[in-house]
C-alpha cells in the first residue's frame, strides 16, 4: 500500500477520508493527490498529478455514470456504470446485460444530493456503501477497465471531492467491490482491440554509435509526437539494443559474407526470442540481408523495418525525384551488395566517382 500526500486526515474532506478508509480497510494500493477543481473526465484527466507530471491520458481516467432503472420486481434500482474516460456507454448492451426493458435514467443533481450526498464529479466506486440509506447500488464495469497495457498500469478518478484524485490498480479494485458486474458495455471497444505496446529490437555494432543515434532519434520522435501527452519515462517503449562487434565484418562483405550473415542471423533470432515485436538494424551494409531477415522475423510474428522501404517512403512523401547516393562501396554496389537496389531503380540517382567512393 502506498499513501499519498495526506498526513492529517482532519484537513481532508469527509468523502476523501471515506475513500482512504475503503482502500486501507481492503489493503489496496493507492496514491492520493490534490489537483485543481474538475467536474468532467476530460477536465480531470488534464489536471491529475501522476509521476511528476500534471495530466494523464484520458483513457486512464475512470468515467462513472450514476443512474436508476425499474427492476423485475417493479422497484427502483440504483446503479453506477464505469468505463474509461475516452469511451461511450452502450445502454442497449447494459439493458440486455441486466435484463430490463425500461430505460436507464441519469440521477438528477437533486437526487444525488438527497439520497447519496454526492454531486457530479465526485461519483466513484469507493464511497458508495453496498446498502447506503437502505438503497442497494449495482456497480457495472466495462471489461476494458481491467486491461492495462501501458505503464504505470493504473487508473485515476476523484477521491470523493472535486479537488482530490486517487490512483489505483483497477484489477485489484474489482475483487473487493460488492454487487458488481464486469462486461462489455461500451459502444467502441477500440481501446481493447487497438491498444498495443511494442518492444523494439535494434541490431547494431557497425558502428555501435549507429544504434545509440537511432535510439536517441526514436526517443526524440516519441517526445515530439506525444507533445502534451508525453508523461516522461513511462511513455517510452521497451528497447533491446543488441550490439554485436562482429557486424564490423560487413566492412569486407565480399570476402566475409557467410561470416557476417552468421552473426546477423544469430542477433536477429535473439531479439525475436526476447519478444521484440519490431526489429531494425542500424547499419547500411547489412541491409543486404533484408530478405532473409524478413523471413526469420515472420516466423516469430515480428515486423522487420528495413532502411530501403523507409527511405522510399520518405522520398515519395517529400516529393523527391532525384538524389545523390553516398556510401561505402558495398552500399553503393547496386549490381551485387547494395541493400538499396530496388529504390535506386525508381529514382534518378547520382553516384560519386570511384575515386570519391574510395576516399
Amino acid at each position: 500500500m502506498v499513501v499519498g500526500i495526506h498526513s492529517e486526515l482532519s484537513n481532508i474532506p469527509k468523502m476523501v477520508v471515506k475513500t482512504i478508509h475503503f482502500f486501507q480497510d481492503n489493503n489496496l494500493w493507492y496514491i492520493l493527490s490534490k489537483n485543481a477543481e474538475s467536474r468532467s473526465c476530460k477536465d480531470a484527466a488534464n489536471k491529475r498529478y501522476r509521476l511528476g507530471h500534471i495530466g494523464i491520458p484520458i483513457q486512464d481516467e475512470l468515467k462513472s455514470f450514476f443512474g436508476k432503472f425499474i427492476n423485475a420486481s417493479g422497484k427502483e434500482q440504483f446503479l453506477v456504470i464505469h468505463c474509461r474516460g475516452n469511451q461511450e456507454l452502450d445502454f442497449k448492451k447494459i439493458q440486455n446485460l441486466i435484463n430490463i426493458k425500461g430505460e436507464i435514467v441519469r440521477l438528477s443533481d437533486k437526487e444525488m444530493i438527497e439520497y447519496f450526498g454526492l454531486e457530479y464529479g465526485t461519483v466513484n466506486p469507493f464511497t458508495l456503501d453496498p446498502h447506503f440509506f437502505g438503497l442497494s447500488v449495482l456497480q457495472i464495469f466495462d471489461e476494458s477497465v481491467f486491461i492495462n497495457k501501458f505503464p504505470p498500469y493504473t487508473m485515476m478518478t476523484n477521491a470523493g471531492d472535486l479537488q482530490w484524485g486517487i490512483e489505483f490498480n483497477p484489477s485489484e479494485l474489482v475483487d473487493v467491490i460488492n454487487h458488481k458486474i464486469v462486461s462489455d458495455i461500451v459502444k467502441d471497444s477500440s481501446f481493447v482491440k487497438k491498444a498495443k505496446s511494442h518492444k523494439i529490437g535494434v541490431l547494431t555494432g557497425n558502428a555501435p554509435e549507429s544504434g545509440i543515434k537511432l535510439w536517441e532519434d526514436i526517443n526524440n520522435a516519441i517526445r515530439n509526437k506525444l507533445s502534451k501527452e508525453f508523461s516522461g519515462d513511462i511513455s517510452f517503449p521497451p528497447i533491446i539494443m543488441n550490439s554485436i562487434p562482429e557486424l564490423g565484418l560487413s566492412m569486407e562483405l565480399d570476402k566475409r559474407e557467410q561470416q557476417t550473415w552468421k552473426y546477423v542471423n544469430e542477433g536477429i533470432i535473439s531479439l525475436c526470442q526476447q519478444g521484440c515485436t519490431i526489429i531494425t538494424i542500424a547499419c547500411n551494409t547489412t541491409q543486404f540481408f533484408k530478405d532473409e531477415i524478413t523471413k526469420i522475423c515472420k516466423q516469430y510474428g515480428t515486423k522487420f523495418i528495413n532502411m530501403e522501404d523507409e527511405v522510399n517512403k520518405y522520398l515519395i512523401k517529400q516529393g523527391i525525384n532525384s538524389f545523390d547516393f553516398i556510401g561505402i562501396n558495398y552500399t553503393t554496389d547496386i549490381k551485387k551488395w547494395s541493400g538499396f537496389k530496388n529504390i535506386i531503380k525508381k529514382f534518378k540517382v547520382n553516384f560519386p566517382s570511384d575515386e570519391q567512393l574510395k576516399e
